[in-house]
């Protein structure tokens, strides 16, 4: 697509190449998710500027939804499907997912 001025439009990204969709990884699949969480102190504080950041975060677990606003994460599964110890972690706050064991969506 042209831009008028010989060049090809496209939307930039880091360096000013185009940026390609990842695909989302499929239901199930054992994935590790790298996501920002909010830091607290406790106690009485003086009137200094905190000294606390959002912590950089790691989570392993199976997938088990993934919409718009959120992701969920079991991380555990027993033979029969079931699953336990979920995970709820808002989409804003989730920097990256890589899949660790790749899984099926249940449509097969």
């Amino acid at each position: 697509m042209s831009n008028g001025t010989g060049s090809r439009s496209r939307k930039a990204g880091a360096a000013g190449y185009a940026r390609r969709a990842r695909p989302r990884p499929k239901l199930n699949s054992g994935v590790e998710v790298e996501w920002v969480d909010s830091a607290s102190t406790n106690g009485w504080l003086g009137n200094d500027k905190p000294k606390e950041s959002p912590q950089r975060c790691w989570s392993m677990g199976y997938l088990i939804q993934q919409t718009k606003a959120s992701i969920v994460l079991a991380q555990n599964k027993d033979e029969d499907g079931h699953t336990g110890q979920w995970i709820t972690i808002p989409a804003q706050c989730v920097r990256r997912i890589r899949v660790v064991v790749r899984g099926n969506d249940g449509s097969d």
